[in-house]
Formats: C-alpha cells, sequence, structure tokens
C-alpha cells in the first residue's frame, strides 16, 4: 500500500459520523466537522445543523473516536461542553477538581494535536488538487 492510499484510508475512516450517531437523528451520514456548520443546501433550513444528543452520547462518540480515553472525554464535555463547575463535575465524575483539570487538559491537548494533523493533511490535500 503506498502513502497516498494510506492517507486516503485514515481519512475515509475518519469522515463519516459512526451508523449509530447518525441514522436516529434522521439524517444521512455527514462529515464531523460539517455537524455543526451551516448548512449549504438552499432547500434546507438556513443555519447551523444542530444535533441534540445526551451528554452520555457526546462522552461515548469522544471515547469512540479513539482519540481520547473515557475519562478525558467525559471530563472534556463535562467542562467545554456542557460548561458545569468544576466542583459540579468532579462531583458528578466521583473525583476531585484537580484530577478533573489534569483530565480536561489532557483532553484539550490531544484535541488540538487532531485538529491540527487534519489542517496539515487539508493543505497537502489541497495542493496535491492544485498540482493535477
Amino acid at each position: 500500500m503506498d502513502q497516498r492510499s494510506a492517507v486516503r484510508n485514515r481519512r475515509r475512516r475518519r469522515q463519516y459520523v459512526p451508523r449509530r450517531y447518525s441514522h436516529h437523528q434522521g439524517h444521512e451520514p455527514l462529515r464531523r466537522r460539517q455537524l455543526h456548520r451551516k448548512t449549504r443546501d438552499s432547500k434546507q433550513t438556513p443555519g447551523p445543523v444542530t444535533m441534540q444528543y445526551s451528554i452520555a452520547d457526546k462522552i461515548e462518540m469522544l471515547a469512540g473516536a479513539d482519540l481520547l480515553t473515557e475519562r478525558q472525554a467525559e471530563a472534556y464535555v463535562y467542562r467545554e461542553i456542557e460548561q458545569l463547575s468544576r466542583d459540579d463535575a468532579a462531583e458528578r465524575m466521583g473525583i476531585s477538581p484537580s484530577t478533573l483539570d489534569d483530565y480536561r487538559s489532557d483532553a484539550a491537548a490531544k484535541i488540538q494535536r487532531a485538529e491540527g494533523t487534519l489542517d496539515v493533511l487539508e493543505t497537502i490535500q489541497g495542493q496535491r488538487e492544485t498540482n493535477s
């Protein structure tokens, strides 16, 4: 398998939302980044596509992406997405606030690195398309 195929295959694996999350909401599988972007089809309702996931679904989706551990995903969802206070989030997880901070900061660092990697891949892909 050459390098192009390997990159293409990795990109395909990450491109779509897992079936269990897409079909029960009644929409076609979409790229993860498109879930919160404005719709481009003029026949659809303008504005961002908002999905109503439970907290447990959000944690499972982040942990299921093989990027974060379940505890890191849980801490990230409670603090960054659900905007719970530090003490409330720590209490829900049954850990100390300082341990919660460790999990959240590790998760944020991993997410930032992953976003950087995706940006590099998109840049490489864009250069390859302009050279073709």
